[in-house]
């Protein structure tokens, strides 16, 4: 077993090296919380039953120039098999487009595990928490999780920006035996907890910036007990149903039909389709969410460029970008490069599966990419494509 150990680049970040424009963001009116208990739709004492909320329709933008770019920079990314692409204007449009070498149908509507841009989800959630009085960034997370170490010392903004010194589960050498002895192993925040009480934290809370996947596991647990309600019942909740984006799902044991093959060497040592191959439970909050372009789309857009979800004191907090992290990390969120200025979005990086997502609030766009072989070339294709629409 030991022969095969290899540290997994599970939902690891870094900083895209985009050429992009970006600037100062919109000042739209941010959605307030309900501070009402009569005029909100529903309360913890007395839920109202309501309609679900319809399907959101997208308009598609017909950009021929773009399908082009992405062809043929698609076609120099070698051992390339399906990428997806999308850009959301400021008009309401999406342009998405498709590539594909394998028998798998691909469309816009095609699921893709987004690793950790769940994270920017989650994060959002709990700053909608913090909006509303429910919690707030600087407690110590010792009311939920006395039994970590330096609990007291530990405030959520602290696990939200990975400055809580907690050692990344997903990296020790536990985990990943147990992941390549039985990938459809189903874990816990319990299981999680054993191995990270094992490990020894990093550093001081608060001191230096380390990408924990723990951090995130542990807001999920906090999510949980403030909502009495699973962590991703809350984002579905408080967002997805909002925004009305229904592709959005937890990866459970046993992968949707519309959930694209992914290919990694991770798990075997020899590249094959993992689609069906591990159990998405050990990603939780830190990573588990399924999404398509459409919906991913969306969320950026309406929320970083819209503003549609916090208050303006929360949208500053998100983008925040603390200093442990050089100014990189803010709280689910990476500063990410448009040219000579910054937009903000995250990546993700799960077997098989890598994403990325940001959104430019001075040019008015989203971006999501797609790629199911994680080939180190597919930031050409932002680029290039990105370029043919004169958004860099």
């Amino acid at each position: 077993m030991s022969t095969r150990l290899r540290i997994f680049p599970l939902f690891v970040y870094s900083i895209p090296c985009l050429l992009l424009l970006s600037g100062t963001a919109c000042q739209s009116v941010p959605q307030q919380p309900c501070q009402n208990a009569s005029n909100c739709t529903e309360t913890q004492d007395s839920p109202i039953e309501s309609e679900p909320p319809s399907k959101r329709e997208y308009v598609h933008a017909d950009r021929a120039d773009l399908d082009l770019a992405f062809k043929q920079s698609v076609q120099n990314i070698s051992g390339a098999d399906t990428m997806i692409m999308g850009i959301a204007f400021e008009d309401g449009s999406h342009w998405v487009s498709t590539h594909n070498t394998s028998n798998a149908e691909v469309s816009r509507e095609s699921l893709f595990r987004i690793g950790s841009i769940t994270k920017t989800i989650l994060a959002t959630n709990i700053l909608m928490l913090v909006d509303r009085g429910e919690l707030s960034l600087d407690m110590a997370i010792s009311e939920w999780t006395p039994e970590l170490n330096n609990a007291n010392e530990i405030t959520i903004r602290m696990l939200l920006n990975h400055t809580s010194g907690l050692p990344n589960y997903s990296a020790t050498r536990r985990f990943q035996e147990i992941v390549l002895s039985d990938p459809n192993f189903s874990h816990t925040f319990e299981s999680l907890t054993e191995i990270i009480l094992e490990t020894p934290n990093e550093f001081a809370p608060g001191v230096e910036h380390a990408y924990s996947n723990t951090n995130y596991i542990v807001l999920g647990h906090i999510l949980e007990q403030v909502e009495n309600k699973s962590w991703f019942k809350s984002c579905d909740d408080n967002i997805f149903d909002t925004l009305r984006l229904e592709s959005f799902q937890i990866d459970h044991d046993g992968a949707p039909d519309a959930l694209l093959p992914g290919y990694s060497d991770a798990l075997s040592g020899m590249l094959e389709n993992v689609r069906d191959a591990y159990s998405g439970s050990w990603a939780g909050a830190a990573g588990q969410l399924i999404a398509n372009t459409d919906d991913l789309l969306a969320f950026f857009q309406d929320h970083f460029v819209g503003k549609l979800l916090l208050t303006e004191s929360s949208q500053s907090e998100q983008i925040n970008y603390s200093p442990q992290s050089q100014n990189s990390y803010g709280l689910g969120t990476i500063a990410i490069p448009f040219g000579s200025t910054m937009g903000t979005g995250h990546n993700g990086n799960i077997f098989g599966y890598c994403s990325f997502a940001a959104a430019n609030p001075t040019t008015g766009v989203s971006v999501v990419l797609f790629d199911n072989t994680c080939s180190p070339d597919s930031n050409n294709v932002l680029i290039d494509v990105l370029s043919a629409a004169e958004l860099l």
